[in-house]
């Protein structure tokens, strides 16, 4: 036995030596009374002495209640020990180190040293790879953010780039909901998150549904970003972007309604992506805003044109902000005149822009630009608010001469927009315009599409005021649902009157609407009368009223006195 003790010391010693972590013994007070090199090479650098003769006091200022809390094990208790870590920041060497103290008698207490650093790296690295697809992940919806569609883009223009590259073989779609902002106003946020999954769903099972190679990302609000590889041939992203309008279009349920949401789409392909992801997504939000300007619901490939228009457009937005602050605009007044002895006659308001430089600026040119920007709620208050204050000094000033009715169009922005009832009272209220000289006209596919549109308009027509569907013939409506639709007049649209007398298919539509009209009790009006050949066919048909050049152009407020004046005693003819 004793010939073996010496050999058994030797491979303590050994693996003292040896093992890779560092091993001290110290007495009660902190003393070491050892420690194997490994310890020594460990907690050396990070002493002010090259000396480790006190545990306790050398470490004292890095960990100053290391003796309180070593003293504080219970003896003898293997399971109960003490872990801390060091900080070895700002050393030579730096390291993160690690001891573990274990009292093994009231005298004892064995400390093992281990260097951390590269687990501490290594759990660093997937903490930060944790926050790094945090940050490229959208929250609502799980899918790429802007940020990672960026990148995903900018790694193929940088590894592909050059004609006949595989650049040539990308497009990217930039997908924003038209009016989704309703959806928050009328039904809240959560109602608008469920929508927004929904949408990210749907533009995902488009690429699985046709095997497409790509991605899909959530960009910010309501734009999406699909991006797509491997195509054929350049039309391919026209293709995809008409699935997606198709895929968008059934009714999506949210807080507990049916709701019907379209998208425009800009469409950019590899000819003009460009070097750099962020000049690619600001080319595809070009042509996504030509596309609404255009109305919406319909996608728009970018184009050598598509970013003049863009910047047109743009300038022509800005000038509009201008002129409503600086009243450029101004309403003109056209006469509606009786074609029957029971006939009414009225006004319809229309604005106008007269531009400092451009001079008489035609409505064509700018109500598309004030929808898509949304300035067509300000501009149609305007309007609103011009056009009843003239009628009611009008009333004051002419008399029996004066107009019945003052007919004034209101966009599918205005009738959606917050409050737009109360601003519509709040007119009335300000210029004495009694409602029930107010007619509110829409198109027929606006009062034909929407459930919450055919509400607000019940309300007014509650209120006292009139509601005109304007353009009949054109929209989504029919004769069979005319019966359906909140209104209390039928205006003809103009397409159908310059037919009138020479197509007998015309002929034959519009004496079935006016049929169909005068049944429901329904006024009649027909839009764009140019001849007496078309009033004769409109009057021999028991049409109620016209509009058009063969009676008066639209006119400046302050030649409609002096029209209607002229007009007032004349029989019911044209």
């Amino acid at each position: 036995m004793t010939a073996d003790a010496p050999s058994a010391h030797q491979a303590l010693l050994s693996f003292l030596y040896q093992v890779p972590v560092g091993l001290l013994e110290l007495a009660a007070d902190g003393t070491v009374t050892m420690a194997n090199p490994m310890a020594a090479q460990l907690l050396l650098p990070l002493l002010r002495e090259p000396a480790l003769d006190n545990l306790y006091d050398a470490l004292h200022e890095r960990l100053p209640g290391l003796r309180e809390q070593a003293q504080a094990l219970p003896p003898g208790d293997g399971d109960a020990e003490l872990t801390v870590q060091i900080d070895a920041s700002g050393v030579a060497a730096p390291r993160v180190l690690e001891l573990r103290l274990v009292r093994l008698d009231a005298e004892r207490t064995m400390v093992s040293v281990s260097d951390v650093t590269a687990a501490q790296v290594q759990e660093q690295a997937r903490l930060s790879a944790r926050v790094h697809d945090a940050q490229r992940t959208d929250a609502l919806t799980a899918m790429p953010n802007r940020q990672a569609v960026l990148d995903v883009l900018q790694q193929r223009l940088d590894g592909h780039g050059g004609p006949g590259g595989a650049t040539d073989r990308l497009a990217l779609l930039l997908v924003n909901l038209d009016r989704f902002e309703r959806v928050n106003t009328r039904l809240g946020t959560e109602a608008g998150d469920d929508v927004l999954r929904e949408v990210a769903a749907r533009l995902s099972g488009v690429l699985r549904a046709h095997d497409r190679v790509g991605t899909v990302a959530r960009v910010g609000g309501d734009e999406f970003v699909v991006l797509l590889d491997g195509l054929r041939q350049p039309d391919d992203a026209a293709r995809v972007a008409q699935r997606l309008q198709q895929t968008l279009a059934p009714p999506m349920l949210a807080g507990g309604q049916a709701l019907h949401l379209a998208a425009s789409i800009g469409v950019l392909t590899g000819p003009h992506l460009g070097p750099t992801a962020e000049g690619a997504l600001h080319a595809a939000a070009l042509a996504m805003r030509e596309a609404k300007r255009l109305g919406g619901a319909r996608h728009v490939v970018y184009g050598a044109d598509t970013r003049e228009q863009a910047l047109a457009a743009a300038r022509m937005e800005h000038e509009l902000q201008q002129a409503l602050a600086s009243r450029q605009l101004f309403v003109v007044y056209q006469p509606i005149v009786p074609l029957s002895p029971d006939g009414v006659l009225g006004l319809e308001a229309l604005v106008r822009w007269q531009h400092p430089e451009r001079g008489l600026v035609g409505p064509d040119r700018f109500i598309p630009i004030a929808e898509a920007s949304g300035l067509i709620v300000p501009l149609g208050a305007y309007v609103l608010e011009e056009a009843c204050a003239q009628f009611v000094a009008w009333q004051q000033s002419l008399g029996p001469a004066a107009p019945a009715k003052l007919s004034v169009n209101v966009s599918r922005a205005q009738l959606q927009a917050p409050g737009f009832d109360e601003t519509v009272r709040d007119i009335l209220a300000r210029t004495g315009m009694p409602p029930s000289a107010l007619q509110i006209e829409v198109t027929e596919s606006l009062a034909a599409q929407n459930e919450g549109i055919r509400a607000t308009l019940q309300r007014f027509k509650a209120a006292g005021l009139a509601v005109a569907l304007d353009d009949f013939g054109t929209g989504y409506s029919s004769l069979s649902s005319l019966h359906q639709l909140p209104v209390d007049v039928v205006k003809i649209d103009r397409s159908f009157v310059q037919l009138l007398p020479s197509s007998a298919h015309h002929r034959v539509l519009v004496q079935a609407t006016l049929m169909v009209a005068r049944s429901l009790g329904l006024a009649t009006v027909a839009e764009g009368v140019e001849t007496e050949e078309q009033a004769d066919e409109l009057r021999r048909l028991a049409c109620g009223g016209a509009q058009g050049y063969l009676y008066a152009r639209p006119l400046r407020a302050g030649d409609v006195p002096a029209w209607l004046v002229e007009h007032a005693a004349e029989p019911a003819q044209a």
